[in-house]
């Protein structure tokens, strides 16, 4: 099944967010990679437990809805296309539709904010060079 995930993309390696498998945040594309799982795992600081996985969202639109949230790395945020296998379950509790696996394959690169932030300010630059344009002609 394919889903999506947000990743840290740093110094050309590929590395999970928060918690590292197997001592380590690197994650190899095109390899399954299995999970560790916990059966009592917890967000932050939530009280409530759930059976930890592979975290994934099933469409890239709800992958950058998701990584909207994010205000820190966000130079480094990349999103990936996965294959999700092994036994496959939504997250419960979780207010976006996220789906845990035991594991997970690393297709490619799909996503990067930072090539939205470099085209916007593209536009920003192509924007004020046309005011600053105008204002030199007297319009």
């Amino acid at each position: 099944m394919i889903a999506y995930k947000i990743v840290e993309y740093d110094k050309g390696k590929l590395k999970s967010l928060f918690h590292g498998t197997n001592g380590t945040r690197i994650m190899e594309q095109h390899t399954w990679l299995e999970a560790q799982i916990r059966e009592n795992a917890k967000d932050g600081t939530s009280k409530t437990t759930y059976r930890s996985g592979w975290h994934t969202l099933p469409t890239l639109d709800e992958c950058k809805e998701y990584m909207s949230r994010f205000t820190k790395r966000l130079d480094k945020l990349v999103i990936v296309e996965v294959e999700i296998g092994g036994a496959i379950w939504e997250k419960e509790h979780s207010p976006s539709n996220v789906l845990l696996s035991t594991r997970m394959k690393i297709n490619d690169v799909v996503y990067k904010h930072s090539d939205e932030l470099e085209e916007a300010i593209t536009r920003m630059k192509n924007y004020q060079e046309r005011l600053n344009g105008n204002r030199m002609r007297g319009n």
